[in-house]
């Protein structure tokens, strides 16, 4: 039988196929942003992806010009067939479509005000919660 280890690192090793040149929507504390995965690399210690950060009006963060880097280890990863997350390193990558148009509309409504990452950040957290109550997204 796997342990909880074995089925995060086979989930993640699926991903690390389909992921390259997706877009998705990164989440890290007051940041939201807008990117595209360049690339998911899955080893013994956990995974660790590359991004672009693709322009867009009303998201939030700093400007992070070219490539970077975001990684967690096997111990604070959760990986679904939507999201891969990292509790204690405090971001999530959500790469559901669903999700990515909705956010991506709301964020066409932001102004640059300096709480529209709260407004991002809670649509986000109210579609997780239909998500999940729903059952669409794999626990």
């Amino acid at each position: 039988m796997m342990d909880n280890q074995e089925i995060k690192r086979a989930q993640a090793e699926l991903l690390a196929t389909s992921l390259p040149a997706t877009e998705a929507i990164y989440r890290e504390k007051q940041i939201v942003l807008r990117v595209r995965v360049r690339d998911m690399t899955v080893n013994d210690w956990g995974v660790t992806m590359h991004a672009d950060v693709i322009p867009s009006s009303g998201f939030c963060g700093p400007a992070r010009p070219g490539v970077f880097r975001f990684s967690g280890a096997w111990e604070v990863l959760s990986v679904s067939a939507a999201s891969v997350n990292a509790s204690y390193a405090g971001w999530t990558l959500y790469f559901d479509t669903d999700l990515l148009a909705e956010i991506l509309a709301l964020a066409e409504t932001l102004r640059g005000a300096a709480d529209d990452w709260v407004k991002l950040s809670r649509r986000i957290d109210e579609w997780v919660f239909r998500a999940h109550s729903t059952r669409s997204i794999p626990h």
